[in-house]
């Protein structure tokens, strides 16, 4: 069961649900998966290595490479976590966050809206209903992989500083 959902999530590249995490690890109940998932959660952090397994909003789980080896391996990585385009997506609504998910189509074009998808799929961003549109905000999940501060008035401050200094 350990092996398979460990395998799972390596194979993934994404966050995958404890119901899925259940089902490709055959775990008899979600008790059972969740403390397994728990367990290598635990072992992950006390290895000391460079991947981490970290439990994300909404019982998600991902497998990853720990924010302070990322920049090390970051040209030999075979594929980015989301797309070009989903990547500017994302800037655009950590820059104006919280942003209504229409007034990001109208900045980034009718693609957005799957750059939208990915970015909520990959635990980056967080939609929420109001009216007829989503309201966005990027979660922890982006505040600890871009090494911002979870406070995102100041979290928009440094990304505005790191974007003048990287002119």
């Amino acid at each position: 069961m350990r092996a398979r959902m460990e395998a799972a999530l390596f194979a993934a590249g994404r966050p995958l649900p404890i119901g899925t995490l259940k089902r490709i690890g055959k775990a008899p109940t979600l008790r059972e998966a969740r403390e397994i998932m728990e367990g290598l959660v635990r072992e992950y952090k006390e290895r000391e290595g460079g991947i981490e397994i970290i439990q994300l909003e909404g019982e998600k789980y991902i497998m990853q490479i720990k924010p302070e080896y990322s920049e090390a391996v970051r040209r030999i990585s075979v594929r980015p976590l989301v797309s070009r385009g989903a990547l500017k997506t994302l800037t655009a609504i950590a820059l104006n966050q919280p942003i209504a998910q229409s007034d990001v189509i109208k900045m980034r074009g009718r693609g957005a809206y799957e750059h939208v998808r990915e970015l909520v799929r990959y635990g980056l961003v967080k939609a929420e209903k109001v009216g007829r549109t989503l309201r966005l905000t990027t979660t922890p999940l982006f505040a600890e992989i871009f090494k911002l501060s979870k406070d995102i008035s100041y979290a928009k401050r440094q990304l505005r500083r790191r974007m003048e200094n990287s002119e």
